[in-house]
């Protein structure tokens, strides 16, 4: 029976787990399309769960495994011990994570172009992300000074531009074959 409660323990440490990281990776996306004048309220709730977790998982992993790793490199070589290092641990992983949202909200985004199988431009504008059936882009600003978001189908996608340049690059036509 013990076994069963530790097993539905760590079941229940996991889904949280995956929650936070959805609820991070929600925050953090709607956050950053907000701040660039990008609908964001409507186009977080349709972006894949997998999107959303893996923005989240980016933000709260990397920096703040290296920051505790480093940490611990440390505490092993002044030969220190006990709960406090623990504790400390995890706090420094947590501003860390703040501190990795911060810059991932603030980052500058890459400009981008999706062009079509037949060589026109499906979007123009900043990479948000692709999925395995969608990409998504930041339209630039129309005459209105709006901007929408375009979720471009794969079937309808030939090659993604990322980078320097890539607004004015012009798209390759597509070889026939």
């Amino acid at each position: 029976m013990a076994n069963l409660e530790n097993l539905g323990r760590v079941a229940a440490g996991l889904a949280a787990l995956v929650g936070v990281l959805y609820v991070v990776g929600a925050v953090v996306i709607g956050v950053r399309l907000g701040l660039r004048d990008l609908p964001s309220t409507a186009v977080v709730a349709q972006l894949p769960r997998e999107f959303l977790l893996s923005t989240g998982l980016n933000v709260v992993l990397p920096a703040p495994a290296v920051a505790v790793a480093l940490y611990v490199l440390f505490v092993l070589a002044a030969k220190r011990s006990g709960t406090r290092v623990v504790r400390n641990a995890v706090v420094l992983a947590a501003v860390v994570a703040v501190a990795s949202a911060g810059y991932y909200i603030a980052k500058a985004p890459f400009p981008a172009k999706v062009c079509s199988p037949t060589g026109g431009a499906a979007a123009v504008g900043d990479f948000i992300g692709e999925t395995g059936d969608r990409v998504y882009i930041g339209g630039l600003r129309d005459p209105e000074g709006q901007r929408r978001i375009a979720s471009v189908p794969v079937a309808g996608v030939g090659q993604v531009l990322i980078g320097g340049g890539a607004h004015q690059a012009t798209c390759p036509k597509a070889e026939p074959g």
